[in-house]
């Protein structure tokens, strides 16, 4: 009986890749003297504060704050100037997604009466003869994500723009980070042509400090991928806020903002690619790669170059996926990095051996 062949074997199976770890951030922070000069808090306090006590009738006003916690004391202050001259602020917390503004301010509205009753006898006296009164909203990003491409929110607000000022008989303040203001101009383009104003309110440097701290003890990407689902959602808005902090300063030391810029946006990537949004992940690395090329950081330029080739390798693409991890292998042994080495070659080979190139994959594993 004729002996059936031997079947080829297989090399073996790599380990299970790896992202690039997150690298170092810059050794220090910047110092105030370096931030952009900018109106001060307290000129646009007043700025905002003219807006509320003017205003007749309807009035759109967004306060650009990234920091939650100054967002809070700045709300206070205005509490403090305004309250004892009998103007009422409404305060509406939107902690779930909400899909009409409108709607959701028309209901609170209707239990306005109860607020005045509540308020000093002067104050009820002001707001019967017209009522002074300003309402605040906060946790827009709630319903407008980062993360999404498309905001039904926004449409909403579009398309019911003149019933704002139909139906809100005083100031609307839209207190939203930087990237929900930039998503309401695009979002919703004849809803921000209403507005009266739009008041920045720049982070205090020791904010930032504090902020930061608190994700450069997390130094890779299995860190990150520990998270639950919610943190990392949260982990993305955070991360939002302290770029649109850092892409506001324009000053003589540029390269380590470009540096903290750069780290930041590839935390963003590694989140977005942890929670399988490929497109917005992708979009990140590439922004902190030309920042990394920019300011001529070969190691970080390395570290990104490996983390884009994982977005090709999850869509199929393993050519393109190889070709990025090749670049990013020629750089790490240019300067010497044999960690991040052979993180690149455990990926190669696992990239090569998903596209069927088993005698590539045992290559680069040897």
């Amino acid at each position: 009986m004729k002996k059936k062949p031997f079947a080829k074997s297989r090399p073996p199976k790599p380990a299970a890749k790896r992202s690039a770890e997150v690298p170092p951030p810059p050794d220090r922070l910047l110092a105030p003297e370096f931030l952009q000069e900018r109106p001060s808090e307290q000129e646009t306090l007043l700025a905002l504060e003219r807006l509320l006590t003017r205003a007749e009738g309807f009035a759109l006003a967004f306060a650009r704050v990234n920091m939650p916690t100054q967002r809070v004391e700045l709300v206070q202050e205005i509490r403090r100037r305004l309250e004892p001259r009998g103007f009422v602020i409404i305060e509406v917390d939107f902690r779930e997604p909400v899909a009409d503004l409108l709607w959701e301010l028309e209901s609170r509205l209707e239990r306005f009466d109860g607020i005045k009753q509540k308020a000093g006898p002067r104050a009820r006296a002001v707001a019967e003869a017209g009522p002074r009164f300003a309402i605040f909203v906060y946790g827009l990003e709630n319903s407008i994500t980062s993360a999404a491409v498309y905001h039904p929110l926004l449409a909403v607000m579009n398309y019911k723009r003149e019933n704002f000022r139909e139906q809100i008989p005083g100031p609307l303040v839209l207190w939203v980070p930087e990237y929900v203001l930039q998503a309401v101009i695009e979002g919703a383009p004849d809803f921000w042509a209403w507005r009266s104003g739009v008041f920045e309110f720049a982070a205090p440097q020791e904010q930032l400090e504090k902020m930061r701290g608190q994700f450069e003890r997390e130094r890779g990407s299995r860190a990150l991928a520990r998270l639950p689902v919610e943190e990392k959602k949260n982990r993305i808005q955070l991360f939002a806020n302290l770029l649109a902090e850092y892409e506001a300063r324009d000053d003589a030391n540029a390269r380590e903002i470009a540096a903290i810029r750069a780290d930041l946006l590839n935390r963003l990537g590694l989140l977005h690619d942890h929670l399988g949004n490929l497109n917005e992940a992708l979009e990140c690395y590439e922004r902190s790669l030309a920042l990394r090329r920019e300011i001529s950081d070969r190691a970080g330029e390395g570290t990104t170059l490996n983390n884009i080739s994982q977005i090709y390798d999850a869509r199929g693409d393993y050519g393109k996926a190889l070709e990025y991890l090749e670049k990013s292998l020629a750089i790490q042994r240019e300067i010497g990095d044999r960690a991040g080495e052979g993180t690149t070659l455990n990926n190669l080979a696992t990239t090569a051996y998903a596209g069927g190139d088993y005698g590539k994959a045992l290559e680069y594993l040897e």
